[in-house]
């Protein structure tokens, strides 16, 4: 609607010397945090405390779509697995089937 809203990028102490920067965009008048990068690496979307590399979190109870991930020839997700396995987990070029299989796991 071309009208201007705010948005915010702070810094927010962990304790110590410790930071996490906060993300935060309005939306009916209210400055809300929708997003952090803690001072660890983990970032967090929907949530202020990460408890992992990526962790996001929906805001309701109603089902909806948390994490999309499209690929123009069946977009696949890497799952690393605890014992230091991979699996490949998407749907078919079809868009009918999930499936995961074991892979080898990308560097890093």
């Amino acid at each position: 609607d071309g009208s201007i809203g705010r948005s915010r990028i702070a810094s927010i102490s962990a304790g110590g010397d410790a930071t996490h920067l906060a993300f935060g965009t309005e939306n009916s008048n209210t400055l809300t945090e929708v997003m952090r990068l803690t001072n660890t690496g983990n970032v967090g979307i929907g949530t202020g405390s990460p408890g992992s590399k990526l962790m996001i979190i929906a805001s309701d109870t109603a089902p909806a779509n948390n994490l999309t991930i499209k690929g123009t020839a069946g977009g696949r997700l890497i799952i690393s697995q605890p014992d230091g396995g991979c699996s490949s987990c998407g749907v078919d070029n079809a868009g009918t089937t999930w499936s995961c299989i074991d892979v080898t796991c990308p560097g890093g």
